[in-house]
């Protein structure tokens, strides 16, 4: 058996739709580097190397908007089978995508964090890593990937549920009408992402910080409670949360506490507004710098994705350039959030012989991209 086939065949175990087993592998390493960030911020870079075996290819993962980053439980476990599979796995802990906010900086930190990935001596010799990116963390991993000074040193990008089109995006995000999806399901425990992302565009939203602080935290406190758990994306379960939660603020934020956890109505008209009155944020838009990409991509991206529309995908396809290599799955094994979450895209039990082959397909792509050995 070559090493990718014995590569993905450890990854289908763990990863594929037999896998009841969600606990994850402990026959791995984990290693904290510290790195200086942008506005005077330290960053964690963390290597995930295997224990029992010699790592054959290498990958960095971009993780989305999530304040637990790597030590996330699902995201640690994705990490874990990587590494468990013979990859030596790089996450960066990107600061903002902690604090949940876009800014541009944070592609700068991300490209830092490759730069020192490339040079750590983790990577197998003459090993050019892959780079996966998920949810929002395609906006960063695509721009880095299309830098001209890192564009020759990968081996390939995978997009999981990513998007090119941010005002679409959100406008999805939020309720408000979409394109080709005007009934389709959303996740509503997505939402106070948005207002936070939305804060200085939003009618009637403070502007005194310690304010705006009290809302962030008040709304990252939701978000702790109901992420990761589908049962939550009811009203009955996360309308309480947001109420008892809001109770804990001054009275005079706690209407807009409530509108950005979609527990009381108003948020969409109010998200519409502001994105009527905010800068069109070019910087959010991977596509002008598409031109750049030299490897080999993969786009993938889930028909019932409740957070990035299915149509992204297309309009990121589109803009490729006509050298690309690139593929495309479209595919029922995963929505975006639900039965846990990004971090276990894989996991999910294939409605057809096909959603196996794909799955199949996806990961074969993973491990070329990775530069393990055929």
């Amino acid at each position: 058996m070559s090493q990718a086939s014995r590569v993905r065949r450890r990854l289908v175990r763990w990863l594929g739709p037999w896998s009841s087993d969600q606990r994850a592998p402990q026959d791995v390493h984990f290693e904290t580097l510290r790195l200086e960030a942008s506005r005077d911020r330290v960053m964690d870079l963390v290597l995930v190397t295997p224990t029992k075996r010699a790592s054959v290819g290498a990958v960095m993962v971009v993780p989305g908007l999530h304040f637990g980053g790597v030590e996330e439980r699902r995201m640690r476990r994705f990490v874990s089978v990587l590494a468990h599979a013979g990859l030596t796995v790089a996450v960066p802990n990107l600061p903002d995508y902690l604090e949940q906010v876009l800014r541009p900086g944070v592609v700068d930190d991300l490209a830092l964090a490759l730069e020192r990935f490339l040079k750590s001596g983790a990577i197998p010799e003459e090993t050019r890593p892959a780079v996966f990116t998920i949810s929002f963390g395609s906006w960063p991993g695509l721009e880095v990937a299309c830098r001209p000074e890192l564009a020759e040193r990968i081996g390939g990008v995978i997009t999981f549920g990513g998007f090119a089109d941010w005002r679409e995006t959100l406008r999805f995000c939020v309720g408000l009408g979409h394109e080709g999806a005007p009934d389709r399901p959303r996740d509503p425990l997505n939402r106070p992402v948005c207002f936070m992302n939305l804060m200085g565009n939003l009618p009637g939203a403070p502007t005194d910080p310690k304010a705006v602080e009290a809302l962030f935290r008040g709304w990252r406190g939701f978000m702790e409670r109901t992420w990761g758990r589908a049962e939550m994306k009811s009203p009955e379960r996360y309308v309480p949360v947001a109420q008892a939660l809001s109770a804990e603020l001054p009275e005079g934020l706690r209407a807009l506490f409530l509108q950005g956890c979609a527990a009381a109505p108003g948020g969409e008209a109010l998200c519409e507004a502001a994105l009527r009155q905010c800068d069109p944020r070019p910087w959010l838009d991977p596509r002008p710098k598409l031109e750049g990409l030299r490897a080999p991509i993969s786009i993938v991206h889930g028909r019932d994705d409740d957070v990035i529309p299915i149509e992204e995908q297309a309009r990121l396809a589109s803009a490729l350039p006509r050298h690309a290599e690139a593929q495309l799955y479209t595919t029922g094994l995963y929505g975006h959030s639900e039965r846990g979450g990004a971090a276990q895209l894989l996991s999910l039990i294939p409605g057809a012989v096909q959603e196996g082959r794909t799955l199949l397909h996806m990961l074969g792509d993973l491990v070329r991209y990775a530069g393990v050995r055929p």
